[in-house]
């Protein structure tokens, strides 16, 4: 196992490149694991590619560096009382790239590798901000290799079982067995990046920070229970069993939450082949409507909004759809606009907020990229549990409020975190803690606007 230390800033700010450490970062990886002390350093590897992710499976990015960190400013020191363990377990899949670090060839790296080094990128930057003179703690790197097998090996190896927190895997299949482990463990986990709601049960020790299906339809009936108190939600679908879930959830959610002063639903069934009539004949007036879309696939989206489309004279639409579609390769947008369609979103960056320009720049000038949405979620995650083991250490046992509220911790970059828990339908017990905070957004303008 290698240790690999930052060292600090110059005074005059420069950025300086120290050595070129690719084999290094790989040995670092292909252990067992990197153990990071924080005392008056944070040890932790700084990995940097140098162009976007694409859309396809491969990135490709130059070879990587160890260089000295960005120091941001503007974050608060943190101060830990106790040394604490962290355990930090991403695909990074090192052994499938054996390159010259000295040859300009550039290497591709897997979709799964890249989400990895951004995601860490973030996080990194979040630990080089803090002022590590107060810091106490140490973080251990653990490369999953996206392989199940790798996993049990991690975590029979050290310094598990006496970690504080585990976060990560990433994939479902590396998560169940991971959250087996701190279930019977106790040593809480949270999931970085997978929103799945069946990864385990009766489990208080492990958390989603990318909020399930549940907050999802949650946050969009309280928008809609909140903004049209009074309108018939029209509810357009093909019947599909993914379609079925999303609807019985909703009505659920409706009769659950808002019993007193539910809001109306009503189905319109409607495949591709029905054509106008079907949709037309059920709108009744000429005011505006609330469709909700439960769709994820994108011909049929697009059959449905072109339908409302041809009818917004007379019918006029406001439309509800999938966190999905913002993923869409041909949508027309001129339905999005014409329909003003609204979306709920675990991450959105207002990119005119100072904190995003300055993390920005600073990630910019590490990485020479601008960073991606995984390189945010690893920054808000790093920040938001130091600043919860910072003042709530002993709270790490109390089951009821372990990670429920960080007082000193406002919110991120792109999102907020505020746990709840999700309760077995037949014991009543935990199953897991929901990341519960989701975005709602809004298409106008051709551009998407937070509205709630």
């Amino acid at each position: 196992m290698i240790s690999v230390l930052n060292h600090l800033l110059p005074l005059n700010g420069n950025k300086q490149i120290i050595y070129l450490l690719l084999p290094v970062f790989f040995a670092l990886f292909s252990c067992n694991a990197t153990k990071t002390t924080t005392t008056t350093t944070v040890v932790v590897p700084v990995v940097k590619p140098d162009v976007p992710v694409p859309i396809e499976d491969t990135v490709v990015i130059p070879p990587v560096i160890v260089e000295e960190p960005v120091i941001m400013d503007t974050v608060k020191p943190v101060e830990i009382k106790k040394d604490y363990k962290i355990a930090v377990m991403l695909p990074f899949n090192v052994d499938m790239y054996n390159f010259n670090p000295f040859d300009l060839q550039e290497v591709n790296f897997n979709k799964a590798s890249a989400m990895s080094i951004e995601f860490y990128q973030g996080f990194q930057l979040a630990l080089d901000a803090i002022k590590t003179s107060e810091i106490n703690a140490e973080i251990y790197v653990f490369d999953t290799k996206n392989d199940e097998n790798a996993v049990k090996k991690i975590l029979n190896s050290a310094p598990f079982p006496k970690v504080d927190l585990i976060i990560g895997p990433v994939y479902n299949k590396n998560l169940r067995i991971a959250a087996d482990f701190a279930k019977k463990n106790k040593i809480p986990l949270i999931s970085p990046l997978s929103s799945s709601s069946s990864i385990t049960e009766n489990n208080t020790y492990y958390y989603t920070a990318n909020g399930t299906a549940d907050a999802h339809h949650e946050a969009l009936m309280k928008h809609i229970q909140q903004s049209y108190p009074n309108d018939t939600l029209i509810i357009i679908h093909d019947n599909t069993p993914d379609e079925r879930a999303v609807i019985n959830n909703i009505k659920k959610i409706n009769t659950d939450f808002y019993s007193e002063s539910p809001t109306y639903i009503h189905e319109i069934e409607a495949s591709i082949d029905d054509g106008l009539r079907n949709i037309k004949s059920q709108f009744d007036s000429l005011s505006t409507h609330l469709v909700l879309i439960p769709s994820n696939n994108e011909m049929y989206t697009t059959y449905v909004l072109s339908q409302l489309a041809q009818i917004k004279t007379y019918y006029p639409s406001i439309v509800f759809g999938m966190p999905n579609w913002n993923k869409f390769n041909n949508i027309n947008y001129d339905y999005f606009e014409w329909m003003k369609v609204h979306l709920t979103e675990s991450y959105w960056v207002n990119e005119s907020n100072l904190d995003v320009i300055n993390f920005e720049r600073a990630y910019y000038n590490q990485n020479h990229i601008k960073p991606s949405e995984f390189a945010f979620q690893g920054y808000d995650l790093a920040n938001y549990v130091l600043a919860y083991i910072a003042h709530h250490r002993d709270q790490l046992t109390n089951e009821k409020e372990r990670f429920f509220t960080v007082d000193d911790w406002d919110q991120g970059l792109q999102t907020k975190f505020f746990f709840v828990p999700r309760e077995n339908s037949t014991n009543s017990k935990i199953d897991y803690w929901d990341n519960s905070y989701i975005h709602i957004v809004k298409f106008e303008n051709y551009k998407y606007n937070k509205v709630d």
